[in-house]
């Protein structure tokens, strides 16, 4: 099954070229899930120990106008987050009223921020973050773990993903174009992807699309104070067929 991405403008040109861009409907409004899943293996004293790390969110978006970009008001509605490590699971919910652990998921429910974005689906203002992340308590160490999910960079990295891949150009169908990008959470992942218009069909374009992941070779976090070397090399990504 290919992607369908509904929420653009089509026009067309000639010789059946396309002009692709980010243009939702000034009033509209959509629910965005996001889940992520992540598995790390590390080795320590020549033992392989897994983690997976599973998050779960969902959002709200609020659309409207400002200029010829698009202002988006979002609203958190709820996170989960899964942990297991060497036999033991740890789970945090936004719905979760028992566990103290997950205090910081239920300050964030209901609580929203405004993004900028340009037509291309770039970010190029986010307002509120900081208001945001003070509900989470007074705790440095906890804002800072915050930080690296619902922060400035964690919410560019997250948005751009989603919806940073509209073409400079106009694209026939069969065409290709390429875009390259670079996460950082809390080590640089390197990206590159590359799109083809397969169809469209009214206002809904039909868009394939592949991508590789890396990090340097070099790549290391400090942990328990030791340093970790993450290496991703070449871990390809496409679209759900």
């Amino acid at each position: 099954m290919l992607c369908a991405f509904i929420i653009c403008s089509i026009l067309v040109q000639a010789q059946k070229a396309y002009t692709i861009r980010f243009n939702p409907e000034n009033g509209s409004r959509y629910g965005v899930a996001l889940v992520s899943k992540t598995k790390m293996i590390q080795n320590v004293m020549d033992q392989n120990v897994e983690m997976n790390m599973d998050y779960d969110f969902n959002s709200t978006f609020h659309v409207s106008a400002d200029g010829e970009n698009k202002k988006l008001k979002l609203v958190y509605d709820q996170f989960n987050m899964n942990m297991q490590i060497m036999g033991e699971q740890i789970k945090m919910s936004s719905e979760d009223t028992t566990n103290e652990a997950s205090a910081a998921f239920r300050a964030l429910k209901g609580q929203s921020l405004v993004l900028l974005m340009d037509p291309y689906g770039k970010v190029v203002k986010i307002e509120g973050v900081e208001e945001m992340l003070g509900k989470v308590g007074d705790l440095k160490e906890q804002q800072e773990a915050m930080k690296g999910v619902v922060g400035e960079d964690a919410l560019k990295n997250m948005i751009e993903q989603s919806f940073g891949f509209y073409p400079n150009n106009p694209v026939k169908v069969g065409e290709s174009w390429s875009t390259e990008m670079s996460l950082k959470q809390p080590y640089t992942i390197k990206g590159s992807a590359n799109y083809t218009l397969v169809k469209v069909e009214g206002k809904k374009a039909y868009i394939d699309f592949t991508g590789k992941l890396t990090t340097d070779s070099n790549a290391s976090i400090q942990t328990n104070g030791m340093d970790v070397v993450l290496p991703l090399k070449d871990h390809s990504v496409a679209a759900p067929r």
